[in-house]
């Protein structure tokens, strides 16, 4: 399900020296990869795509399909409308640290469409 893949020509360290020494290998998901070690019935994933890359973000949300298949609960926080309109199969708007409404994403982009 996630791939760790070894920079090319890059040293590989004992745990030991990874502590003061940068290891340079790519990890896709690898923090994803951490949080379903346990695996948990929930899993809460706090804007999960920021800064990654369009291919990264593709890889993403294939785990996270992966992942949902396994009847998880995944609750992602997001920003992006579109990613949300693509990837959830339900939205809810906090307001003052409370949930305020529960709806379909693409209810979600209306309302906002209209606001604008």
């Amino acid at each position: 399900m996630l791939s760790l893949t070894q920079v090319p020509g890059a040293p590989i360290v004992s745990l030991a020296q990874s502590q003061t020494t940068w290891i340079p290998v790519v990890c896709v998901g690898s923090a994803l990869a951490i949080s379903l070690v346990h695996d948990p019935a929930v899993l809460i994933l706090d804007e999960p795509t920021t800064g990654l890359d369009p291919h990264l973000v593709s890889q993403f949300w294939k785990i996270v399909e992966t992942i949902r298949k396994k009847k998880k609960t995944i609750i992602v926080t997001s920003h992006i409308f579109s990613e949300l309109e693509d990837h959830c199969t339900r939205v809810a708007i906090m307001k003052k640290g409370k949930i305020a409404q529960i709806t379909k994403p693409t209810n979600l982009l209306k309302k906002f469409e209209k606001a604008l």
